[in-house]
């Protein structure tokens, strides 16, 4: 955020004496790579209004902000590779949902057998 967007919401009593924490988050695609950046950054303020700082930039002695930056990618079934991908994971759980059927099945069935004799 720059100074003059933090002067114009103090001016528009945005931010005032009474804020605790300003968010900045947002999110960027990018569509040459198909990947996802999600950014947020996070500034705190004591009662009194001064930010609460664990570091101070060298530069411009402003406050350091939390930040958290994270890249993903929401699409993974692209291309043949992706094909590839679905085809394995419909695999096992396939597998697994049709083994664990077939043991609970027969464990009902057994126990279905021993509970008429």
């Amino acid at each position: 955020m720059t100074s003059a967007k933090l002067e114009e919401m103090a001016a528009s009593d945005w931010l005032d004496i009474r804020t605790r924490a300003v968010f900045v988050e947002f999110t960027l695609y990018n569509a040459n790579v198909n990947l996802y950046g999600s950014v947020i950054m996070l500034i705190e303020f004591l009662s009194t209004g001064a930010p609460v700082v664990s570091q101070v930039r060298q530069s411009t002695g402003a406050p350091v902000v939390m930040q958290e930056v994270k890249v993903f990618r929401l699409t993974s079934y692209i291309g043949p590779f992706g094909i590839i991908v679905i085809m394995f994971q419909v695999n096992y759980i396939s597998e697994t949902k049709s083994s664990h059927l077939f043991n609970n099945g027969l464990r009902t069935h057994e126990h279905t057998v021993k509970c008429h004799k």
